[in-house]
């Protein structure tokens, strides 16, 4: 499949054409909880995300993806504020890195995976409201999705709608441009699976068609990945072009079908200057 690729193709040997089903990823934060956690967490009284001055401070965005546990050491190195998408934020502290904040999106992301350690935690308006009662320093963000003007269009707060949508991670790095961040490193945005993942996975893609896993077809190479995943490469490529051209100076470490494909473009634009 290639990655920009919206449609299955299905071929049948007595059928004069093939069959092209549609693909159309929904996040769970569209999901009725998402809604109803926005609705309860409309009226915090705490710090919203607004927009900030530019400053000159780097910003290290780290996903979970098998790559982020060879990036420790690199990302100790540098002199930076660490954010930490859900889970991703625990595996850090416990390998002696520093968190500044935990960015909750998930609906589904329980408040018992709330990581302690961290300075503060940066929490969707479509998380479970334990996690506000929970962080000794929460500070909530709003995703511009279709829905939530509805919730917040007459808010007597001032705020700034975070786009990326997709993911925590893509998200984050909109956010990051909303606190004033013109330097990202990002770490662990791998996209694909490692290449020796050979897991009995027939039950979790049962219950979950987003885990799907397939090949994609990139530069010649092909990577493990999911439905989800392939479209977070995706909008994280279209998103960090936009942010690059206002001026995000942007880099992405590690291995994976969104750090190669990254890499590619950044080589591509470097050889035509």
């Amino acid at each position: 499949m290639d990655i920009d690729a919206q449609h299955l193709t299905f071929h049948n040997p007595q059928a004069t054409s093939s069959l092209e089903v549609p693909i159309l990823v929904i996040s769970s934060v569209d999901s009725d909880s998402g809604k109803e956690h926005a609705k309860c967490n409309r009226h915090f009284s705490g710090e919203w995300v607004d927009r900030k001055p530019e400053h000159g401070r780097a910003a290290v965005l780290c996903g979970n993806a098998p790559s982020v546990v060879e990036s420790f050491e690199e990302i100790k190195r540098i002199n930076g504020d660490v954010f930490a998408t859900n889970s991703g934020a625990t595996s850090l502290v416990e390998n002696g890195i520093d968190v500044d904040y935990q960015v909750v999106f998930d609906p589904a992301f329980p408040p018992s995976r709330i990581e302690g350690n961290a300075k503060g935690h940066l929490i969707a308006s479509t998380a479970h409201p334990d996690f506000f009662k929970l962080s000794k320093n929460p500070i909530k963000w709003v995703p511009d999705l279709s829905w939530i003007d509805e919730i917040y269009a007459d808010c007597d707060r001032s705020f700034c709608y975070i786009g990326g949508g997709v993911t925590a991670l893509v998200s984050t790095l909109c956010m990051l441009f909303t606190l004033g961040y013109r330097r990202v490193e990002v770490f662990g945005a791998d996209s694909s699976y490692e290449k020796n993942f050979h897991a009995d996975c027939s039950k979790q893609e049962e219950q979950n068609p987003l885990a799907m896993r397939f090949d994609v077809d990139f530069n010649g190479a092909l990577y493990k990945t999911s439905y989800d995943m392939k479209e977070q490469a995706r909008v994280f490529m279209l998103l960090a072009e936009e942010l690059q051209a206002k001026g995000m100076d942007i880099s992405v470490h590690g291995k994976g079908l969104l750090p190669d494909m990254f890499k590619a473009k950044q080589a591509s634009l470097n050889s035509e200057r």
